[in-house]
This record gives C-alpha cells, structure tokens and sequence, in this order.
C-alpha cells in the first residue's frame, strides 16, 4: 500500500529498542502502522512527517484500520523500478471480448516455453480495463516467429512489441 505519513511517534519498548507508530492517508482514508525495532532501526535515518512510502504488512482491523509493517520504502524507490521497466522493451498483449482468458494464458504458457526469452509481457484485458506484468517464466524471445504466434493467440490489433 501506498501511505502519506503525517505522524511519526518514536517510542522505547521495555528493553531500551526504538520503534515506531505512524499515522497517514491513502486513498481509503487514515490508518496507523507498527514499526517494530527491527524494522526501525533500518528506516530511522529516513522515516519523517510529509513522506510518501511503500508499505507492506499484516493488516489488522481496531477501531480503525492499522498495519504491521514488514516493509517500508520510500514510494520515489518504487517510481524508479517503474520508470527503469518503461525503458525496456516488452510484449503487449491485449485480451479482447472475442478471447477466452484461461485458453490464451494456456497457450501463451505454451509458448514461452517453446520461445523463452528476456522480453517481459504486459497483458490488458479489456473487459475488466486491468493491467499487469506477467512473471519472468513467461518472458519471451522477441522476432517475427514470436510475433506471428502471438498474434494467433491474441488476435491481429492486440499484439505489440515496443
């Protein structure tokens, strides 16, 4: 999750350890999250008030809803893997109303076994309007050979290569 902190409470626990508890937004609303010793001593040099950070963790629900986080990173890390993904070259692959999900991901499971490669896949399913990036095991090879067999799979309008 994607938190704005607005409060940071750094606190003793009875063996002398400093700790955390934040307050912030996303787009849910406000929540609070658990920054145990552990955790703290690795973030403590750039935890603040007015950050945005990546959290991930267990979440528990009070009187309002509060995380344990295993993870915090600050979010601009994440906007640079994002930026460095952009920059290289993958498949795109759009699933239309005319194709059924689970036969093209059993073909397409096929194929990169067939035509592994190091280039990644971006699927868009229309119908739902989602987007994500498909695991390394079906990174394919990129060519002409590849592109033709997708486009059997996907349809001639719903496979680019950028």
């Amino acid at each position: 999750m994607i938190l704005y902190i607005t409060k940071v409470k750094v606190i003793r626990t009875k063996t002398g350890k400093q700790m955390a508890f934040l307050d912030g937004n996303d787009e849910v609303g406000e929540m609070s999250v658990t920054v145990f010793p552990q955790l703290f001593v690795k973030i403590q040099s750039w935890l603040h008030k007015d950050l945005v950070v990546v959290i991930r963790g267990k979440v528990e629900k009070n009187q309002r809803l509060q995380v344990v986080a295993d993870v915090v990173s600050p979010a601009e890390n994440l906007a640079r893997k994002v930026t460095n993904v952009k920059k290289q070259p993958h498949w795109y692959l759009r699933i239309d109303p005319d194709h059924n999900k689970n036969q093209v991901f059993h073909k397409l499971t096929e194929l990169a076994a067939e035509h592994r490669g190091p280039i990644s896949i971006v699927v868009h399913e229309s119908i739902s309007e989602k987007t994500w990036i498909l695991g390394h095991q079906f990174n394919l090879a990129s060519g002409e050979p590849v592109k033709d067999k997708l486009i059997t799979i996907f349809g001639q309008n719903n496979v680019v290569y950028k």
